[in-house]
């Protein structure tokens, strides 16, 4: 068999280095960056820190889905996919890209706090303006469970009036206790929800709401308590003993790590009719270069110092490039989703339509590997909460995504209540009337992804 040596040119798209690294920060979650900026800061001796950020204000954008500040115009970045073919040991993006995958596909944090207590509200049967309000004050918590702030800052004036209207729902939820300012607070609602009568929750929050009959207790002085609390000592010691099998801290169960560590690397916030986006930048210190080893580096005449301080230099500069390469990458990807996902900024999460990161990837013009890497692990503070960014990404059906169809599916049920049981079909038939086309096996299984019973008739 003849031989031959054939001569074929291919193209072939490669990384740079810094493209490398760019996108490696990029993909890194806020309290990462902060530790490797605080590191890096420790370390070289080159890099000065700016307790105050000098970027530009970021409220501005050029889409009319939100507010305009003429005084931001920041370049847009024509070297996002810049890729140097001349590069002998090129980056291959496509194994980047499944190596990514496996990450963000393997197992993490547990369930959030804030995760488990909304996915029991969608259950209960509110009103648009009680869920709100409920989706709102459930972002309000810290990792025990109880407020961050007070709750009536956080409330826009039209949802104050179901305040007192959610919140005995939203204590009743699991883990009871949560939705209160403390500890004290929390074990009242625990008593109330175990069925103590009226007069033992009562003595409880007496009991509670006193440093010195607790400390009394629990040295075992139970007649001093109770004179101080004037009731029965023998009341006074069977609540203290109840008290003992509540919990101080219902939140602390559910991945209170996750819940700690969530810092919102974007922010969207309706006002006035206008979109104001933020990128989080007040995290991490505006760095710049000490013009005092500039100059040394320059005028030694020592070449270990020179050679020491040029590689210092060199670090310094390609930190500050990623840093900035991810903030305004980031801010790019935020003025596309206030764009896309308008509606749902200003009306909630019933309003979100479909969309893919590869449908965001072709609008911005870059590839989906990009996009992952700036949705991962990253989140975007809303007027409906602290939201993971991949929540916005949500899947859809004949046009509608998959939290709208499960909420029609919810409207139905609801104004069906006491009525013939419908069935999946049925539902698939009363949708299409509204102009969605979802067929029966989906009905099914969306009502199962929500927790409500799914009848098989024909």
């Amino acid at each position: 068999m003849a031989t031959s040596m054939v001569l074929e040119t291919s193209l072939q798209q490669k990384l740079s280095a810094q493209m490398i690294q760019n996108l490696q920060l990029a993909a890194m979650p806020l309290a990462e960056l902060q530790q490797k900026v605080s590191d890096a800061i420790l370390t070289n001796p080159v890099l000065e820190m700016h307790t105050q950020s000098e970027g530009s204000d970021l409220s501005g954008s050029d889409d009319s889905a939100y507010d305009k500040d003429e005084s931001d115009k920041r370049d847009d970045p024509s070297s996002w996919e810049q890729y140097d073919h001349a590069q002998p040991d090129g980056y291959d993006e496509e194994a980047s890209d499944r190596a990514m995958a496996a990450l963000e596909n393997s197992p993490g944090f547990g369930e959030s706090l804030q995760d488990h207590l909304l996915s029991q509200l969608r259950l209960e049967k509110l009103d648009e303006r009680q869920m709100q309000a409920g989706e709102l004050l459930a972002s309000n918590l810290d990792g025990n469970g109880f407020w961050s702030r007070n709750p009536d800052e956080i409330l826009p004036s039209y949802l104050a009036s179901v305040k007192e209207q959610v919140l005995p729902i939203l204590q009743g939820l699991d883990p009871v206790g949560c939705f209160v300012p403390s500890w004290r607070e929390s074990l009242v609602v625990q008593g109330k929800d175990r069925k103590l009568k009226p007069e033992e929750v009562a003595l409880l929050d007496k009991l509670v709401h006193s440093d010195n009959a607790l400390q009394l207790m629990a040295s075992g002085k139970v007649e001093a308590a109770a004179s101080q609390l004037d009731c029965d000592k023998g009341d006074l010691a069977a609540i203290f003993a109840f008290m003992k099998t509540l919990t101080l801290y219902p939140g602390r169960s559910y991945s209170e790590e996750f819940s700690d560590a969530i810092t919102p690397d974007l922010s969207v916030h309706a006002k006035d009719g206008s979109l104001l986006l933020d990128v989080n930048d007040e995290a991490i210190p505006t760095l710049t270069l000490d013009p005092q080893y500039l100059e040394m580096e320059k005028t030694t005449k020592d070449q270990k110092a020179k050679s020491y301080l040029s590689g210092q230099i060199r670090e310094a500069k390609v930190l500050i490039s990623q840093i900035d390469f991810r903030h305004t990458n980031l801010e790019r990807m935020g003025r596309r989703l206030c764009s896309l996902q308008q509606e749902f900024f200003f009306k909630g999460t019933k309003y979100l339509k479909p969309l893919s990161q590869k449908q965001l990837a072709d609008d911005m013009e870059v590839s989906e590997g990009t996009v992952s890497r700036l949705v991962s692990n990253k989140y975007i503070e809303t007027d409906w909460g602290i939201l993971p960014l991949k929540s916005l990404f949500v899947s859809g059906v004949d046009g509608a995504s998959k939290n709208s169809v499960q909420e029609m599916i919810r409207e139905i049920l609801q104004n069906a209540a006491g009525k013939k049981k419908l069935s999946d079909q049925k539902i698939s038939d009363l949708l299409a009337g509204k102009g969605v086309k979802v067929a029966r096996r989906t009905v099914a299984k969306y009502r199962a992804q929500m927790g409500l019973d799914s009848s098989f008739e024909r």
